[in-house]
């Protein structure tokens, strides 16, 4: 069964191409083109947006499934660049679900806790969506199409933690450590609520989804554990045996381009009744793995600083 993940150059990406080889034999993955490529896989270099090489390569090799992680996923960039945004996230989805089609694909897209206006929470699949920023409204257009597809499944992920293995100083609890430790204090919004998981628990959930073609339209994948971004932050800093420098502010009393929806917590409910499971492990415990990968890539030579204990 060959699985084909774009966007393996990204956080989770880079985590779920190497599990999806080893769990269906044959998996490779699009990369953006001059971007980070992960060791030992086989990857395509493509900008979704001319996609030439890409139909091309599907059509020869007619992959079983596909995975669609690639997008615009910072919020701040889809504000800043609604069109690019746009270009990337809706268009090259309708694209690719268009080319699942020709050759018999099942097509997962990755989508988002940001559909959600944050006022409604605890959120289900059956939830109306109500995006507030740019970044939703272009996810939540994405999801349009693939659930017009009658292959297609749309997986809402939430706030994933982790340390990249392709930028481990780059993801966000990477740099809390380092506001921890150093630089300015880390702000820590007490008035944000999120169901958050580790990079490693949600590709095990789309490997689960990827494998039961029976599945189709909206799955909530995320943690178990509803908290505040104050609350994680604290939780991270104990994992990791620092005294944290931090500030806890209010997301309300801020003037920011966009507003950040208060409560984006997520049931897992038709998860669990389909795999009998919970997707994610206990939250402490996610986030002493993600302490113990990041003293690896610190260990590392060309690692990122070291987190100074408190």
């Amino acid at each position: 069964m060959s699985v084909l993940v774009t966007g393996s150059g990204g956080h989770l990406g880079s985590v779920l191409l190497p599990r999806a080889r080893d769990a269906f034999g044959a998996a490779w993955g699009t990369v953006s083109l001059g971007g980070r490529r992960p060791p030992d896989q086989e990857v395509l270099a493509v900008d979704l947006r001319e996609p030439a090489a890409l139909v091309e390569r599907v059509l020869v090799e007619r992959p079983r499934t596909i995975v669609h992680l690639a997008a615009i996923s910072r919020v701040a960039d889809a504000w800043r660049d609604p069109i690019r945004a746009h270009e990337v996230n809706v268009l090259s989805t309708a694209e690719l679900t268009a080319l699942a089609g020709r050759v018999g694909a099942r097509l997962v897209l990755a989508s988002t806790e940001m559909v959600f206006d944050g006022r409604g929470a605890p959120y289900d699949e059956a939830a109306t969506p109500h995006p507030r920023t740019q970044y939703g409204r272009t996810k939540l257009a994405a999801e349009s199409h693939v659930l017009g597809y009658r292959q297609g499944v749309v997986v809402r992920l939430p706030l994933l933690l982790g340390i990249p293995p392709l930028a481990p100083a780059g993801g966000h609890l990477a740099e809390l450590a380092h506001a921890f430790a150093k630089g300015p204090p880390a702000r820590l919004f007490e008035d944000e609520y999120r169901t958050p998981m580790s990079l490693a628990n949600a590709a095990d959930a789309l490997i689960k989804i990827a494998g039961a073609p029976g599945l189709t339209g909206i799955v909530h994948v995320a943690g178990i554990e509803r908290v505040s971004r104050l609350e994680l932050g604290l939780r991270w800093a104990k994992s990791l045996g620092v005294v944290p420098r931090y500030e806890a502010v209010r997301a309300a009393d801020l003037e920011l381009p966009e507003p950040r929806p208060p409560d984006l917590s997520m049931t897992t409910g038709r998860y669990q009744a389909y795999f009998g499971a919970l997707p994610s492990q206990a939250l402490d415990d996610a986030l002493a793995d993600c302490a113990s990968d990041l003293r690896r890539h610190q260990q590392a030579p060309d690692g990122p600083a070291p987190v100074e204990q408190g």
